[in-house]
């Protein structure tokens, strides 16, 4: 059975809110540099992506990323103005 999480608007309330985990123990630290840019890149050209997976810790409401940490700190950073894409593209969360 194939399950859906929530959508990226979700995803991105979340990060701002601080309810999602970004490096539980099993994380390396963030190491992309311009990865980050090609990432955001190839979501705003509609390109395909892996896919994130995160998972909620019902003991303290909090989410956390198994796979897709570095794509998830891509998104953050370039929706806080961190990293730039050559583009000119406009983003309405």
């Amino acid at each position: 059975m194939m399950t859906s999480g929530p959508d990226v608007k979700t995803i991105v309330t979340k990060m701002f809110d601080d309810e999602i985990n970004f490096q539980p123990d099993l994380q390396r630290r963030e190491v992309w540099g311009l990865e980050k840019t090609e990432l955001v890149d190839s979501i705003l050209g509609a390109w395909y992506i892996p896919k994130i997976h995160v998972i909620e810790i019902k003991e303290t409401g909090r989410s956390e990323v198994l796979d897709g940490q570095q794509r998830l700190a891509a998104i953050r950073d370039f929706i806080r103005n961190k990293i730039q894409i050559g583009g000119h593209y406009l983003i309405n969360f």
